[in-house]
């Protein structure tokens, strides 16, 4: 996952290594400017990670809405080409409970490892319909997906990501030209606008080091929103 955050970024921002636990353990942000566009990307935790505590995962939630706020363009589920764990059969269920029951209109699922079926000599099509619950998982967010070789480099790691590029302008436009968002986004979103103003421009939502300069207010109406949408005992 944060090596795809590295494709899309053009460069290391995000720490990224094999390992069968989730290595992100705290939200992070990068940008750059593609073809004429910012991209704002987001490297969440894993939130379905038992490793990680209910507490930090809820601090952690209230980042990915503070720095995304007033909503993203698209949620991105990065699936790895080896395995479909039971956590990640959750995924669905909890980009809805956490971010409510439409931002699965603004997901594509994204696959890593493409070089492991090209040498294998496989389809992306053969590897998802291998699997009943993967192709499901596909078809409740649309068909949209995509598989990307994290290790490519120079011209054809760009063609990879305006192609992504293209498949999310085009869901965008599907869903009428704007970005997801929801109560909680837009109230987290007056927020951060009344402290930039504040603070006369000094207020910076993503530090240099890409942490995330979280405000009290976002936590607090976050949790309020997640209470309201889902309650607190089918939050985790």
């Amino acid at each position: 996952k944060s090596s795809l955050g590295n494709t899309l970024l053009g460069k290391k921002q995000f720490k990224a290594q094999k390992s069968p636990k989730s290595v992100t353990k705290q939200c992070e942000g990068g940008d750059r400017i593609f073809l004429n566009k910012k991209l704002i990307v987001v490297d969440a935790p894993g939130f379905l990670d038992t490793d990680i505590q209910e507490e930090t995962i809820k601090k952690e939630i209230s980042k990915s809405y503070q720095v995304a706020a007033p909503g993203p363009h698209v949620f991105l589920l990065v699936l790895n080409l080896d395995r479909f764990t039971e956590q990640e059969k959750k995924a669905i269920k909890w980009l809805n409970h956490i971010f409510g029951p439409e931002a699965v209109d603004y997901c594509i699922v994204i696959f890593t490892g493409l070089d492991t079926l090209v040498e294998e000599e496989r389809t992306i099509e053969q590897f998802i319909g291998d699997d009943p619950e993967l192709d499901s998982c596909i078809k409740t967010c649309g068909n949209r997906y995509m598989a990307i070789n994290n290790k490519a480099t120079g011209n054809d790691q760009d063609v990879q990501v305006k192609t992504l590029l293209d498949k999310i302008s085009a869901m965008v436009l599907k869903n009428g030209g704007q970005c997801y968002t929801n109560d909680g986004f837009q109230e987290v979103a007056t927020e951060v606008e009344k402290e930039i103003q504040k603070t006369n421009g000094g207020f910076q939502p993503i530090k240099p080091d890409g942490t995330i300069n979280l405000l009290p207010q976002t936590e607090k109406i976050v949790d309020g929103f997640l209470r309201r949408s889902i309650g607190r005992r089918d939050m985790f």
